[in-house]
């Protein structure tokens, strides 16, 4: 190549980048940052909304199973979802039966296997035994009264 030619090459080039300049649009990189993080907070925001309706529905279950009493479920939902859910975990059993659990889960599974609390269903229903020929309530209090009135004389 000679050296007009190299000229001519130089001067399309310097023509050519100066026009790609105009065109450029000037990166923005805070407006993306902001975007980025609105995006996170947004996603975080649904996550922790999507956890705490899963903790409220095992909890709710646990109140159904009797296992623990109404009054106690705010309480219950706000200390679980206070627990982290994945970072730390519970290790439970040895060997290939060890099973890990995050702190969450360890609490919410403490509940829904725990003793029940109230029993919601009826205690005394019929059983098939023939109750015709015990006594009523009023002949035992009368036969109670009469064991107190005989025994201060």
């Amino acid at each position: 190549m000679t050296i007009a030619e190299l000229q001519a090459q130089v001067a399309a080039l310097t023509a050519e980048n100066a026009a790609l300049k105009a065109n450029a649009k000037p990166a923005d990189f805070a407006e993306r940052e902001a975007n980025l993080a609105a995006r996170e907070a947004a996603i975080a925001e649904a996550e922790k909304r999507a956890a705490r309706a899963t903790i409220e529905a095992r909890v709710d279950a646990a109140i159904q199973a009797g296992r623990l009493l109404p009054a106690q479920r705010k309480h219950a939902v706000d200390f679980a979802a206070m627990l982290t859910d994945g970072e730390a975990v519970v290790d439970f059993g040895e060997g290939d039966k060890a099973m890990k659990v995050s702190q969450r889960d360890a609490y919410l599974r403490q509940i829904e296997t725990g003793p029940r609390v109230v029993e919601y269903g009826e205690l005394s229903g019929n059983d098939g035994r023939d109750t015709s020929n015990l006594p009523s309530l009023s002949e035992i209090q009368a036969g109670l009264l009469a064991q107190v009135a005989g025994a201060a004389k």
